[in-house]
């Protein structure tokens, strides 16, 4: 769990280094369990991580992986912000891979709905799914300016 930690921090400072150095060492949880919330969160960092490096179609297949898991659990309905998460990291892989946009755009505002939700109007977390959000529909609209 602490490495899992030191990871998401690291990424949070942009040190995909540092960040990767840290997910090779933890070990994967029981994979009985019916939501593993570690391996889950550990796919998400894999996929920021490969995003923040600019490898979109790995942080594509990470992230729908994750958001998959999340998606067929029964406890579902009790991580929203986990979902939000995953929701997240597979539309800004879909962004960034530069096609797919209107799925890319379904859930980024899936994420974002679900942040709206859960966090403070002054969460990072909420900032960052608008951010990403914006950001796609930017590019959105500069595409079809170009046409």
């Amino acid at each position: 769990r602490y490495r899992l930690e030191r990871a998401q921090l690291l990424l949070a400072q942009n040190d995909a280094a540092g960040a990767e150095r840290e997910l090779q060492a933890v070990v994967p949880a029981n994979a009985s369990a019916q939501l593993r919330l570690d391996d889950t969160r550990v796919q998400l960092a894999w996929a920021r991580l490969r995003l923040l490096q600019g490898r979109a179609p790995q942080a594509r297949a990470l992230a729908q992986t994750a958001l998959d898991h999340v998606r067929a659990s029964p406890l579902r309905a009790h991580y929203p912000r986990l979902e939000a998460q995953a929701a997240l990291r597979l539309g800004q892989a879909l962004s960034q891979q530069g096609h797919e946009r209107s799925d890319a755009l379904v859930l980024l505002k899936h994420a974002l709905a679900l942040h709206e939700k859960t966090d403070a109007p002054e969460s990072p977390w909420l900032a960052e799914a608008k951010a990403a959000l914006a950001a796609a529909l930017r590019e959105q609209a500069r595409k079809t300016l170009k046409r």
